[in-house]
């Protein structure tokens, strides 16, 4: 006689229960990136579930995570993984939840130096304004040249703080794509290792 295994019953992510599945995911994202372990929040969100989708665990909470961060970072990259922004209709949501973390906005990290590098430009200028300076030879030339000169030392000041800004971008970016890479890489290696668990068991 052939024995029965007990297998769980998989999961049926209805709309309504992914919808519910996220609501909680962005309550939790802020705990979920602190240094602690995650499986009590894994646990707290799968008992809160349980209503919608009846038998689940904190490892289903863990590997929806896990599969909806993949699915974000393909879409994201949009070159050769078959899926974009647009073809993926809980893209924008996810995006909110972790897309705008700090390693994930290289836009933000861009802004801030450059708003950062034209503050201090600005204060440069006003403490230069403030200081005594000799008395020009002619006042009518002074008059007429100086608003030029400080206009074209700011747009030279502005040009060079772009430069700047764009070279941080440019190795921000670079990282970034570093660390996706390794990313992938390693979910990839979980994931195998995951699957053939699963399977010896």
């Amino acid at each position: 006689m052939a024995h029965i295994i007990n297998k769980k019953t998989k999961i049926l992510w209805t709309p309504a229960a992914d919808e519910a599945f996220m609501d909680l995911w962005e309550e939790k994202a802020s705990e979920l990136r602190g240094p602690r372990k995650n499986s009590h929040i894994y646990g707290e969100m799968a008992q809160s579930l349980a209503g919608l989708v009846g038998d689940i665990r904190s490892t289903d909470i863990k590997y929806k995570i896990h599969n909806f961060t993949m699915r974000y970072s393909k879409c994201k990259g949009g070159q050769g993984t078959g899926c974009s922004p647009a073809s993926w209709k809980h893209y924008e949501r996810v995006h909110r939840i972790i897309g705008n973390d700090r390693i994930n906005n290289v836009e933000a990290v861009v802004m801030d130096s450059i708003r950062a590098r034209s503050e201090s430009v600005t204060l440069a200028s006003t403490a230069g304004s403030s200081t005594s300076s000799p008395e020009p030879s002619s006042p009518a030339l002074s008059e007429a040249s100086t608003p030029v000169m400080k206009k074209n030392q700011k747009i030279s000041e502005l040009n060079e703080t772009i430069k700047t800004a764009m070279a941080e971008n440019n190795k921000l970016t670079a990282d970034l794509i570093e660390i996706e890479k390794k990313k992938v890489a390693a979910i990839e290696m979980l994931s195998q290792s995951v699957v053939s668990f699963l399977e010896r068991n």
